[in-house]
């Protein structure tokens, strides 16, 4: 038994701090998110192949994401659709064709039973992200600590 002891909480304290806290480090992270987001939309832009339309290129772009200060680098979509082979009808998005390559198939079609033997993968997309992933990380952690420094 501890006589004249008393262990307090400063709970409330501290939860108010938090609350204060998270404004400043969602305003922070938002703006390295973007920051990292447009690095690598360029980046992803720079090892897209160029082709005949360079709608690939185009389609590459940075969206909100589903949280506060988050975004995504998008390519494809829309105007990368193509129908998969004459006269299907079957969409495909070619930018994922052009990211992973295409296997070899038998024609169907106008050159029924001739041997196609696919494309092979040009990744743009992945190898940006990957390039990206520490500097992504270590961009967001410090503009934790920054927010953090600031309060």
């Amino acid at each position: 038994m501890a006589d004249g002891v008393r262990l307090t909480s400063n709970k409330d304290a501290l939860f108010a701090r938090l609350r204060k806290l998270v404004p400043g480090v969602e305003a922070q992270v938002g703006k390295a998110n973007l920051e990292s987001a447009n690095e690598m939309a360029s980046l992803a832009r720079g090892y897209a192949p160029s082709g005949a339309t360079g709608k690939l290129k185009a389609s590459i772009r940075i969206e909100p994401g589903p949280r506060v200060g988050s975004y995504r680098v998008l390519a494809g979509g829309p105007s990368t659709m193509k129908s998969a082979r004459l006269g299907s009808g079957k969409p495909f998005d070619y930018a994922l064709g052009v990211e992973f390559g295409t296997g070899a198939h038998v024609n169907a079609g106008m050159f029924a039973g001739s041997q196609n033997p696919g494309a092979r993968k040009q990744p743009f997309y992945w190898i940006a992200y990957r390039m990206m992933k520490k500097r992504i990380r270590s961009r967001v952690t410090r503009a934790i600590n920054r927010a953090i420094k600031a309060l």
